[in-house]
């Protein structure tokens, strides 16, 4: 038994000081990432529960004293945490992140579809109709018109702007003519 301690007491210090720091910082931060999270978001991420509990706190305190101290309070409770639920925690928001990221990727790319369609005209709906299949042609030019003739007016209205990029986000996904979320 003493020969294990004496083990882990070497394992422990064959880590320098510097780099224990470094990890100490790591946690930190972290636990600073998880704070400014929206608690729908934290609610997804496999956190123990006096975290969770902390948070909670942090959440119902001011920008002031209380919420320092608090926020101190995650860092300590990163820093004391295993390494498995510090890795499993750090996995889980890197993949989330991850998916926000596609996602916007994707929202973006629509977006220059939805102006390139607007810009161009006939060549860019032919290109739209042959990666995107399913679209009605006859309803994706009637949206083209409603939106060109939305944008001369003075102010220009939004509506069939939205409307195009709405139908163009359902064709791409596949989702039939109508199941697009009307809003």
């Amino acid at each position: 038994m003493a020969h294990d301690d004496h083990e882990a007491d070497a394992a422990e210090f064959s880590v320098s000081r510097s780099q224990r720091k470094r990890d100490a910082r790591a946690r930190e931060a972290l636990g600073e990432a998880l704070a400014q999270l929206p608690p729908a978001r934290r609610a997804g991420l496999p956190l123990p529960e006096d975290l969770q509990k902390a948070l909670r706190d942090l959440d119902r305190f001011p920008e002031r004293g209380a919420h320092k101290r608090q926020l101190k309070y995650v860092g300590r409770l990163m820093r004391e945490m295993e390494d498995q639920h510090f890795d499993a925690i750090a996995q889980a928001l890197a993949q989330q992140r991850q998916g926000e990221r596609q996602a916007t990727a994707a929202f973006h790319a629509l977006e220059r579809w939805r102006d390139r369609l607007l810009d161009e005209g006939a060549p860019a709906v032919e290109a739209w109709c042959d990666r995107y299949p399913q679209t009605d042609r006859a309803q994706l030019e009637a949206l083209l018109v409603r939106a060109r003739e939305a944008d001369r007016r003075t102010p220009p209205d939004p509506a069939p702007r939205r409307q195009l990029f709405r139908e163009l986000r359902g064709w791409m996904a596949g989702t039939p003519l109508g199941e697009t979320g009307r809003e």
